[in-house]
């Protein structure tokens, strides 16, 4: 790619920001194929993908402001934040472990 007109942050930002984004150079068929433009490609974005984000956020953003959470339905196990009976039985078994380390 042209130095003078797009830096490489410029090519890697623009690249991170576009899925499969290219830049072809455009030539004319002058003396020396000029160059006469650039031509950018990318994919298009996918339809309601914010929509979506934001409602996940959401989602999140409401399991943590509730006193009582409610545990969400994406998720695989509880936390011991979420469970208390959890946290009892870690607390069990670390001293279990203190008590046989102690020995």
């Amino acid at each position: 790619m042209d130095r003078k007109v797009f830096s490489k942050t410029t090519v890697s930002d623009l690249t991170n920001a576009f899925p499969n984004f290219k830049i072809k150079q455009e030539r004319g068929s002058g003396r020396g194929r000029p160059i006469i433009g650039y031509t950018f490609t990318f994919d298009k974005e996918k339809s309601n993908q914010y929509e979506i984000d934001r409602k996940k956020e959401e989602q999140i953003a409401q399991f943590w402001k509730s006193d009582e959470p409610e545990p969400m339905p994406n998720a695989v196990t509880q936390t011991e934040y979420q469970n208390p009976e959890l946290r009892k039985q870690k607390k069990k078994q670390r001293n279990k472990a203190l008590v046989l380390a102690t020995c």
